[in-house]
């Protein structure tokens, strides 16, 4: 049963729960504060692939506010299911294709996205972690594997995830706080 649920988590504040992933309501990142903005779900073909995060400096519904902007911000993908490499690759490849404005925005670091990417098994969390000063963090199951410099990657990414054309509506709908 899919559900989204809000839990008390003693004086921490509150978390939001979604296909058994737990998220804090806020988080540290770079010495800022961000609010978890919303949970969604990413299917494919019927089977629960992961449970994304999106964490901004303030809760939105706007795609623009949640893409544009040049502030700290981050997305967090949890895995429910066992994800390879090359399927990960494919799924950004085929994200670009959907978002030509986006991909053209990464796609002079497109290799050092995709050599960051590993398989996944549930459990395992990738993390992109935007600071202004530092640029977009790629980690993967807690390890830095490369930071990207510019705001047109950074928007580029949170394009693919929450722009025009999301991997799936209901993802967008669940990150967007909808």
């Amino acid at each position: 049963m899919r559900l989204l649920s809000l839990a008390l988590l003693s004086s921490v504040g509150l978390a939001a729960v979604l296909e058994g992933i737990e998220l804090p309501d806020t988080i540290e990142s770079g010495g800022h504060q961000l609010l978890l903005n919303g949970l969604g779900l990413r299917e494919f073909l019927f089977i629960d692939i992961y449970v994304g995060g999106l964490y901004l400096p303030a809760r939105t519904t706007d795609e623009r506010v949640a893409i544009e902007p040049d502030v700290p911000k981050r997305l967090e993908l949890h895995f429910v299911h066992r994800v390879g490499v090359e399927d990960m690759r494919r799924s950004i490849d085929d994200a670009i294709e959907k978002n030509p404005a986006a991909g053209a925005a990464i796609a002079g670091h497109l290799g050092r996205l995709s050599g960051a990417l590993e398989a996944m098994a549930p459990g395992d969390v990738v993390v992109f972690d935007y600071l202004p000063d530092r640029g977009t963090r790629i980690l993967v199951k807690g390890e830095l594997k490369d930071t990207v410099e510019g705001v047109p990657f950074m928007q580029g990414l949170w394009a693919l995830y929450v722009g025009p054309a999301p991997p799936t509506r209901n993802l967008k709908r669940g990150l967007l706080g909808g």
